[in-house]
C-alpha cells in the first residue's frame, strides 16, 4: 500500500508509465504468441484501480492500461496506411497511437462505472469486473463496432478450449479470461472461495473434458468409379489426340486429360 501511496503522490509519471507496461506486456496472451501467464500483468492496474480514491484515478489508471494493451496489439493496423501511399510512413505511430487511445475509452469507462464510493476492494472488484465484459461486449457494435483484440481471444490457445465459444461467444470467454485476471486478487482480498470458482472456471475453458467416444476402428473408405458422360469423353479424346501432334504446343501436351461432367456435380 505505501507503494501505490508513493506512485499517486510523488511518482505520477512512474505510475502511468507502469499501466503501460502492465497492459503492453498482458496483451502477449494474445494471439499469435499466446502467452497466457501474461495477462496477470493487469493485476496491478487493477489493484490500483480497486483502491484509488477517486472516480477519475481509476479511470485513468485502467484507460493507460488499455492504451498499452491496444498499442501492442493493433499496432500493425497502421501498417496499411503505407501500403498505397508508402510516403506517408512517418504517420504510422500516430495513426497507431490515436486508434489505441480511441479504443483505450472503452476501458476508462469500464473503470469510471465499476468504481463506487465507500464500498469495500472486493465489492469494487466484481462491479469492475462485470462492467467491463458488458463494456467490451458494447465494443463490438458501438460506431459500427471494432471488437479486436478481445480478451477471450487466449482461448484460441487449443481448439478444444476455443469450442466454448458456441456456448457463451466470444464475449462470454472475456468475461472468464478478465475472472481469471482478479481470482489472484480476491485471493488475496480474502474472498478466496470466488477465486477458487473463477480460476476453475477458466480452468475447464482453458481444457475441457472431450467426452466424445473414439472409434473402435478405422472406417472403410470405398472409392467409387462414375461413368463418365459422353460430351466429356469426346473432350478427353480431343486433348490426347491434339498433345500428340508433332507440332503441339506445351499447354496441349500437358492438357488437362480428366474432367467431371456438371452431371456430377
Amino acid at each position: 500500500m505505501q507503494l501505490l501511496n508513493k506512485l499517486r503522490t510523488k511518482h505520477r509519471f512512474a505510475g502511468v508509465l507502469i499501466d503501460i507496461t502492465c497492459g503492453a506486456a498482458a496483451s502477449l496472451a494474445l494471439p499469435p504468441f499466446f502467452m497466457l501467464p501474461a495477462l496477470f500483468c493487469l493485476g496491478l492496474p487493477v489493484w490500483r484501480v480497486i483502491h484509488a480514491n477517486s472516480r477519475f484515478e481509476a479511470a485513468s489508471i485502467f484507460g493507460m492500461a488499455g492504451l498499452g494493451w491496444f498499442l501492442a496489439s493493433i499496432f500493425w493496423v497502421s501498417h496499411a496506411l503505407i501500403v498505397s501511399a508508402p510516403s506517408l510512413w512517418f504517420l504510422t505511430p500516430f495513426v497507431a497511437l490515436a486508434l489505441a487511445l480511441i479504443l483505450a475509452v472503452f476501458w476508462t469507462v469500464a473503470a469510471a462505472v465499476s468504481w463506487l464510493p465507500n464500498r469495500s476492494a472486493v465489492v469494487r472488484l466484481l462491479c469492475l469486473l462485470v462492467v467491463f465484459a458488458v463494456i467490451e461486449w458494447t465494443r463490438g457494435f458501438v460506431a459500427s463496432g471494432f471488437p479486436w483484440s478481445l480478451m477471450g481471444g487466449i482461448f484460441a490457445v487449443h481448439l478444444s478450449s476455443l469450442q466454448m465459444a458456441s456456448i457463451i461467444g466470444v464475449y462470454g470467454l472475456t468475461l472468464l479470461a478478465f475472472g481469471c485476471v482478479v481470482a489472484p486478487l480476491l485471493w488475496v482480498l480474502s474472498a478466496r472461495w470466488l477465486a477458487l470458482i473463477l480460476l476453475m472456471l477458466g480452468n475447464q475453458a482453458l481444457h475441457p473434458k472431450n467426452k466424445s467416444k473414439k472409434l473402435s476402428k478405422k472406417p472403410d473408405l470405398k472409392l467409387v468409379k462414375t461413368p463418365i458422360c459422353s460430351e466429356s469423353e469426346k473432350k478427353i479424346r480431343t486433348y490426347k489426340k491434339n498433345s500428340q501432334r508433332p507440332n503441339a504446343r506445351q499447354y496441349d501436351r500437358e492438357a488437362i486429360t480428366e474432367l467431371v461432367c456438371s452431371e456430377l456435380a
